[in-house]
């Protein structure tokens, strides 16, 4: 046995209405002195549906009229005899032949009759049950073709947003919802490129969870994974809509500040995801701290000498907040390879405002500030915050 869902049903209902007219069109010249219909089978409501009703008023029916299925009307799942149905209905008078055509797609279901009344008794002959049953097929042909465009049409539908979503999946990071690194280089060599072009300037920013591994040896993997979670949360809350936020390692994220034009922008990123973070600490058990470094994507010779400098501030910063750092002209000396004190001068490009940022509850500056007293200074090249400690 064939079933169909109730989705398809009533999607095959009006699909069945529009298949019909032509077909009722050239009956009612064929058997001008009858009356012709579609009854319609809705088994799931046990009623019986007037389609499209070509006739005289006379017979007491109309075009939309339901009528109760009766008991019996399905033998053995096959088709429904609309016969009793209609002529026990008190509203419907003056039929003295009746000839019912039954629809029944490839799939096996039942839809409905084709119907042909007359208020004249053994008024069908041969050739009018010849001609019904004719285009009884061309009603059922035109509904089948419709029904298997609809079902291709979905599957199409069904199949790209399949690919979508792979395509998404393949990009993205399953645990914090952010770019994985496969996503995120590609993010980056756009933006380089658009850098390096003057189009838009824009600052890679690189961040590094502190004693990550305590986390997880204290208070397991789920505490862990939560932490960069919020990580994540922490570095999207304090950015723009325009941003990019990556998870390119185990504990280690990036963000592409699109449009950023200073280092000192930078800096109070790196100061308002820190504080962000704080927040989102605020109830629960374990506790992280982060590292950050940032460099200048214009200033950069590739996206991957970008990711290198970057690193080496992020790292920097780690090493100065543990006490056992370079000062800040050792640093410049040992990023840039130049002589110490004596760093390179960037390039200039056309400068790109940056947007609104994106408001989040945090008592940080806004990023047109100067950088904080204790941030390292400006040397054109990457740059290291200094984190309050925890």
């Amino acid at each position: 046995m064939h079933e169909s869902t109730p989705q398809s049903a009533a999607r095959s209902f009006f699909d069945f209405t529009d298949a019909t007219a032509a077909v009722l069109d050239l009956l009612e010249k064929q058997l001008p002195d009858c009356a012709v219909f579609v009854a319609y089978h809705d088994e799931e409501a046990q009623l019986l549906r007037i389609v499209d009703f070509r006739g005289e008023p006379l017979y007491g029916i109309d075009n939309g009229q339901t009528m109760p299925l009766m008991a019996g009307a399905v033998i053995d799942h096959g088709p429904v005899d609309p016969a009793p149905a209609i002529l026990s209905n008190p509203a419907v008078r003056e039929i003295s032949s009746f000839i019912g055509i039954p629809l029944e797609l490839n799939d096996g279901s039942h839809f409905g009759t084709l119907c042909a009344i007359a208020n004249v008794a053994e008024r069908f002959v041969r050739n009018d049950i010849e001609l019904l049953t004719v285009l009884g097929r061309v009603i059922i042909n035109e509904l089948d073709r419709e029904l298997l465009h609809q079902e291709l049409q979905q599957r199409n539908e069904d199949l790209a947003r399949h690919n979508r979503r792979l395509r998404v999946d393949a990009f993205t990071d399953a645990l914090t919802g952010v770019s994985n690194r496969r996503g995120f280089e590609r993010a980056l060599a756009r933006e380089w490129k658009l850098s390096r072009r003057g189009t838009v300037e824009s600052y890679l920013v690189l961040v590094d969870l502190d004693e990550f591994k305590a986390v997880n040896d204290r208070f397991g993997h789920a505490a862990g994974d939560e932490m960069l979670r919020l990580c994540a949360q922490a570095l999207s809350d304090a950015g723009r809509e325009t941003d990019i936020i990556g998870r390119i390692g185990g504990d280690e994220f990036a963000t592409i500040l699109v449009g950023c034009t200073s280092p000192d922008e930078a800096d109070i990123y790196c100061h308002r995801a820190h504080a962000r973070l704080e927040e989102l600490l605020l109830d629960q058990e374990a506790s992280v701290d982060f590292s950050s470094g940032h460099q200048s994507l214009a200033e950069a010779p590739s996206p991957l000498r970008a990711m290198e400098l970057a690193d080496q501030s992020m790292y920097w910063h780690k090493r100065r907040r543990a006490g056992r750092g370079p000062g800040g002209a050792d640093l410049v000396s040992k990023i840039t390879g130049g002589a110490k004190g004596a760093p390179r001068k960037p390039a200039p490009i056309k400068r790109a405002a940056r947007m609104p940022e994106k408001a989040v509850a945090s008592p940080a500056a806004k990023r047109n500030e100067p950088a904080e007293p204790d941030a390292q200074p400006s040397d054109g090249t990457s740059h290291a915050v200094r984190q309050p400690k925890r």
